[in-house]
C-alpha cells in the first residue's frame, strides 16, 4: 500500500546538530514534513502548538536536561495522540526493545530500513 506521506507532520528531537540534519535529509526524501526540529524537549515546547502539531515525534533517548524516558513521558502526557519513534545508538536492533510509552524503538544504526518502515505504519494509524 503506497500512501501519501506529504500531509504526514514529523517532529524530531534530538541534541546532536548533525543527527538532525540527516534525520530531517532523510525524512524530506521520503516525503515527510518535517515541522520541528528541536534540540531538547524544551526546544520542542516552545515551539509546538495546535497549529503545529506532529503526527509522529522521532525522539533520541540519551539526552542533557532531560532524558528520552521524561520526554516521552512530557509528550504522552500534554499530547497523547502524537506518535513516539525512540532513536538510539544504544540499540544493538529493534528486537525486544520495548521503551515505556514509545509506539516504536529503533537504532541508529537501522536509519536506512527500519525508521522508514516505522514511519509507514504509524503514519497509517488514526
Amino acid at each position: 500500500m503506497n500512501i501519501n506521506t506529504t500531509k504526514v507532520k514529523v517532529a524530531i528531537i534530538d541534541d546532536h546538530p548533525l543527527m538532525r540534519d540527516c534525520l530531517f535529509n532523510c525524512l524530506s526524501v521520503w516525503g515527510y514534513d518535517v515541522i520541528i526540529l528541536a534540540a531538547s524537549i524544551y526546544d520542542f515546547l516552545n515551539q509546538i502548538s495546535q497549529e503545529n502539531m506532529p503526527a509522529i515525534c522521532i525522539t533520541d533517548i540519551n539526552m542533557p536536561l532531560l532524558n528520552g524516558h521524561e520526554t516521552i513521558d512530557i509528550l504522552k502526557r500534554t499530547w497523547p495522540t502524537i506518535k513516539i519513534i525512540v532513536f538510539s545508538l544504544d540499540f544493538e536492533s529493534r528486537k525486544a526493545y520495548h521503551i515505556k510509552g514509545a509506539d516504536a524503538a529503533i537504532s541508529k544504526l537501522d536509519i536506512s530500513t527500519h525508521l522508514k518502515n516505522s514511519l509507514q505504519i504509524l503514519s497509517e494509524l488514526k
